[in-house]
């Protein structure tokens, strides 16, 4: 089993950091029933590709 190193877990967490204030800039005007489906469809579609690869 792999576990993260305190720097691996901080490392992890900025970078979800960076990738949400990415979506919500990419996002920013959107109405939130789009948004919320748009989120929706791209976790669907992200779990179709881990399944395939």
């Amino acid at each position: 089993m792999l576990e993260l190193t305190p720097a691996g877990e901080e490392l992890l967490a900025r970078s979800r950091e960076f990738q949400q204030r990415v979506f919500d800039e990419l996002v920013e005007g959107w109405p939130e029933g789009d948004v919320r489906e748009f989120a929706r469809l791209l976790a669907r579609f992200a779990e179709s590709v881990e399944r395939k690869l």
